[in-house]
C-alpha cells in the first residue's frame, strides 16, 4: 500500500476473503469500504459474463 495516496478511497469488491488487507489499510490511515462480492450481488448475470469472458 506504499503507492496509494492518502486521499484515495479503497473499495474492495473481491469475493471473500477480499483483496485488500484491511488491517494494513487502517494502520496506514487509508479510507476503505469492504463491499465483498458486491458486483455479483447486484448484477449477477452481467458479473458472470465478465468473469466468463475474462477466463476465456
Amino acid at each position: 500500500m506504499q503507492y496509494v495516496k492518502k486521499e484515495c478511497l479503497l473499495i474492495d469488491l473481491a469475493s471473500k476473503p477480499g483483496g485488500i488487507d484491511q488491517e494494513e489499510a487502517k494502520k496506514q490511515d487509508l479510507k476503505s469500504i469492504w463491499a465483498l462480492a458486491l458486483p455479483g450481488k447486484v448484477a449477477p448475470v452481467t458479473t458472470a459474463k465478465f468473469i466468463k469472458d475474462t477466463i476465456l
